[in-house]
């Protein structure tokens, strides 16, 4: 009778432990199944980060530059209606000749 009870009592001793070890596998497995959605999780979001951080760069130095360039151009223009402008008063108000052509372009 006794062999019997101490059978029992190691058959539920075993099973206790086995249905432990079972638990605790699994929390396991839970838990870095957790942790790699995590992962992943924060991996996504850091790609979309930088994929956004990117985007808006890329798109900021593009209207800078447009800005930039238009800015030149019009500078440019300018300057040229200045020298234009310069050049038309010389030619046809010339201080150091005696005549006044008086937007006359002819030479002669």
């Amino acid at each position: 009778m006794i062999i019997i009870i101490i059978v029992i009592v190691i058959v539920v001793v075993v099973a206790v432990a086995v249905a432990v070890a079972v638990a605790i596998a699994v929390a396991v497995a839970v838990a870095v199944a957790v942790a790699v959605v995590v992962v992943v999780v924060v991996v996504v979001v850091v790609v979309v980060v930088v994929v956004v951080v990117v985007v808006v760069v890329v798109e900021v130095v593009e209207v800078v530059g447009a800005a930039a360039a238009i800015t030149m151009v019009v500078i440019t223009a300018m300057m040229m209606m200045m020298a234009m402008t310069i050049t038309t008063l010389f030619h046809c108000f010339n201080p150091f000749r005696t005549t006044t052509r008086w937007m006359s372009f002819n030479t002669t």
